[in-house]
């Protein structure tokens, strides 16, 4: 959000019931002052601060069919549930002739690795692969402990290109990939067009 703000993006909606907790400094872009406050009260201060923009923010969780779908959608729950309702959300808002103008980026994230996601609309062999490779259950999800889950200059990493496929989706007649694979711990990236 701290990237894309800076963007000064027609209008910016962001969800999560989530609170900042100690354990979250270690990973997360957050400083003593923001514990126990709601992430998207410290994103919208954060975008406010540094880039004088206002995304309009939601305490509460991202439920389908109760929110609202846009023609770009970027992803980055922790559960694969909210994924998958985030995903259908978008899925079912595409206007056919319209399709090319559609985006949706999903962003995972771990300590030392991440990945990207970027399907847009009249793409339905990716959409297709997407559905069966990538929406699995939350059941399916190997577990592993907070302070694993991410690192800041990861979570850096991957905002930092998550917000060049959206910018070069908007700007630029750039292919953007399917998928992005980026392992720190080994240096290597992985990209599949």
């Amino acid at each position: 959000i701290f990237i894309l703000s800076s963007f000064s993006p027609k209008s910016l909606y962001l969800f999560d019931d989530d609170r900042f907790e100690s354990h979250n400094m270690s990973g997360q872009f957050v400083s003593k002052n923001d514990i126990n406050k709601f992430k998207v009260e410290v994103a919208k201060n954060y975008s406010y601060n540094f880039s004088n923009y206002n995304p309009y923010i939601y305490p509460q969780k991202y439920i389908k069919d109760e929110c609202m779908k846009t023609k770009v959608m970027i992803c980055g729950f922790d559960n694969m549930k909210a994924r998958k309702d985030f995903y259908e959300s978008w899925k079912s808002n595409i206007i056919p002739g319209n399709a090319h103008e559609y985006l949706f980026i999903d962003g995972r994230l771990l300590a030392e690795e991440y990945q990207i996601i970027c399907l847009t609309g009249d793409d339905t062999f990716y959409q297709s692969e997407y559905e069966r490779n990538f929406l699995f259950s939350d059941e399916e999800v190997i577990e592993v402990d907070c302070t694993m889950k991410q690192t800041s200059h990861m979570a850096m990493m991957i905002g930092a290109e998550m917000t060049k496929y959206f910018i070069n989706f908007c700007n630029f007649p750039r292919r953007l990939p399917f998928y992005v694979h980026h392992n720190a711990l080994m240096n290597t990236y992985e990209f599949k067009y």
